[in-house]
């Protein structure tokens, strides 16, 4: 079962808890509530430093302090990066379009993700609710 959390990183906390070979991606992602998928299941890396981060097909090394795993009900979300999904109904009477989870964001208001797809090559912008899509298996 993946592990999910939120890193509220920004730049303001200061380079140390982003490895150097992430910085830029990693400013690029805007990580302010999203989610992330962590890797591995030991906490930090062997040198006890980093933990492995994912975002929709990047990876991330960052320092575990600023780490929060999802807990409650948010532990598992219904869809997880990469996932094939569906629409659940088009847009303005057109079929359901079908696609991959590409972005993960926490809405802390409503306590529940919202997702982005890849509709092919190409990035959906379209803020779905997780009712408002289905797996496709």
């Amino acid at each position: 079962m993946p592990t999910y959390g939120l890193y509220p990183w920004t730049p303001d906390y200061g380079y140390r808890y982003v490895h150097p070979a992430s910085r830029l991606l990693f400013e690029d992602v805007e990580p302010i509530n999203k989610v992330f998928e962590r890797l591995g299941d030991a906490p930090p890396d062997r040198d006890g430093e980093w933990l492995l981060l994912r975002y929709d097909d990047a990876t991330f090394k960052v320092r575990p302090d600023l780490f929060s795993e999802l807990g409650g009900r948010a532990r598992h979300l219904p869809f997880g990066f990469g996932e094939t999904v569906r629409e659940r109904l088009g847009e303005a009477g057109q079929p359901p379009r079908r696609g991959t989870i590409a972005g993960i964001f926490w809405n802390p208001t409503t306590d529940r993700p919202r997702y982005t797809l890849w509709l092919g090559k190409r990035r959906n912008d379209r803020v779905y609710d997780p009712d408002e899509l289905v797996a496709e298996y």
